[in-house]
């Protein structure tokens, strides 16, 4: 990991955060992974806002999704970072998790938003480990959490 203001994000790419994530899924006791891709504005919003940026710092991972983020990270010597897309890393997490135990839950967006996503991975991807779906009136970004 790597800190650029004051939140730790991944250092690596999707392959190595997916693989990551499944082991952590396979092996550890159950509970629950949160994991945010976050760009330029969620680190400047975080460095302002006090508590979003303990949201952000207490999630299992944060992945830098924008060059900027990447630029400082390897700036401080992280090498190895590459940008993790949000769509991306979830694309992979679908295809890779859909004949494994790993339960997912997606919360956030506008009504309606979060059942689509579901049937999109039901769809595109084969997944039918989405075990729910929430979407508050207050909240317009998705989180992810993967039940481990």
């Amino acid at each position: 990991m790597v800190q650029v203001l004051q939140i730790e994000l991944f250092e690596q790419d999707i392959p190595a955060v997916v693989a990551m994530v499944l082991a952590r899924c396979q092996t550890a006791a159950k509970q629950n992974l949160l994991i945010s891709a976050t760009g330029a504005h969620g680190l400047v919003t975080a460095r302002q806002d006090e508590g979003f940026r303990r949201v952000l710092q207490s999630f299992f991972l944060n992945l830098p999704d924008g060059m900027p983020a990447v630029w400082v990270g390897r700036l401080k010597g992280a090498r190895a970072m590459q940008r993790c897309y949000g769509p991306d890393f979830f694309a992979q997490v679908m295809l890779a998790s859909r004949a494994l135990p790993i339960k997912h839950f997606f919360c956030g967006g506008k009504e309606g938003v979060a059942e689509a996503l579901r049937v999109i991975c039901q769809t595109r991807f084969g997944n039918l480990n989405v075990v729910g779906v929430y979407s508050p009136l207050f909240e317009n970004s998705a989180m992810l959490s993967y039940k481990c």
